[in-house]
């Protein structure tokens, strides 16, 4: 299963050089922010992944789960990793990374974990689980479905892991998604902006 993750780090941790990211938020938020549950409610869909190594994984973005290699003090053993692969399938969906308030951030000021560290992931499968997920383009809850990108085109536009309003073109230029058709859009906004969806 894949899940979303930006990298690299620039100095490791965040702090006195790259800053607070945000306080923690222990209730619904009044603004949206990438990687936050919509609902307090839902932190009962949120379970652990171990970060793969060489791999950061960033608030907000879609993740696949790999189970080798991993021993038994975790059960099921999982290592959330970046999707890069036109082949992934709904089935390697393992969910979203939750934004934490003791997130790194990488080079680029996007909040997030390292390899090696704990993160959380609200999971698909369960019957709810909103979250605030990045446009990268205008996004309509009206005609919208929830895409999510397995390998970013050379086009730039998309990260790998992030959420595309329709399918992709399925080339090397525009990149490949995979409809998520459990889950849905319950929220309306600009490019640049935050949209909630709704995994199922």
């Amino acid at each position: 299963m894949a899940i979303a993750i930006y990298g690299p780090f620039n100095t490791g941790f965040r702090g006195s050089q790259n800053g607070s990211i945000q306080t923690v938020v222990t209730d619904q938020p009044g603004l949206g922010v990438v990687g936050e549950l919509c609902f307090a409610s839902d932190n009962d869909l949120v379970d652990s992944y171990l970060v793969k190594t060489g791999v950061f994984a960033g608030a907000g973005v879609q993740l696949v789960a790999n189970a080798a290699g991993l021993g038994q003090f975790q059960l099921p053993g999982q290592l959330a990793q970046l999707p890069n692969d036109e082949n992934l399938a709904i089935a390697d969906f393992a969910g979203v990374v939750v934004f934490d308030e003791n997130m790194q951030s990488d080079a680029n000021g996007v909040p997030g974990w390292e390899d090696g560290r704990t993160c959380r992931v609200v999971r698909p499968g369960r019957a709810g689980g909103r979250i605030w997920v990045k446009a990268v383009v205008a996004v309509d809850k009206a005609t919208a479905s929830v895409n999510w990108v397995v390998k970013a085109g050379t086009d730039g536009l998309y990260r790998a892991g992030e959420f595309a309003p329709a399918a992709l073109a399925g080339s090397e230029a525009a990149g490949y998604s995979v409809a998520i058709t459990t889950a849905k859009v319950i929220s309306s906004a600009a490019a640049g902006g935050v949209f909630a969806i709704e995994l199922g």
